[in-house]
């Protein structure tokens, strides 16, 4: 197995079949946010970002509009805040584990 694919693995115990969860997850585990903008709206997306307040225990990927996914290389506690003055990741495609209560 691949660092990338240890990364994403989640473990699930189904029981009953419409109860889904997580009992154990090796990496770290991402929530899937979008962001109205494109990646080559850079201000736009700055401007939402500064607007963002995500969920404590989960770290954002965000969805642009044209398809592509960014998120921080460093923590960002607050994006109010934040400089922006480093790179973010990007992915042209994601293969996400959607979780649904």
């Amino acid at each position: 197995m691949t660092q990338k694919a240890r990364n994403i693995s989640v473990f699930f115990r189904v029981f009953p079949w419409q109860n889904l969860k997580v009992v154990k997850s090796v990496g770290e585990v991402y929530e899937i946010m979008p962001l109205p903008h494109s990646s080559n709206d850079y201000e736009q997306v700055i401007d939402w970002l500064r607007h963002f307040q995500g969920k404590r225990n989960l770290k954002p990927i965000f969805k642009l509009a044209d398809e592509q996914y960014i998120r921080p290389t460093h923590e960002i506690s607050d994006y109010q805040m934040a400089q922006f003055d480093k790179p973010f990741k990007l992915w042209k495609s994601l293969l996400p584990i959607v979780l649904n209560n």
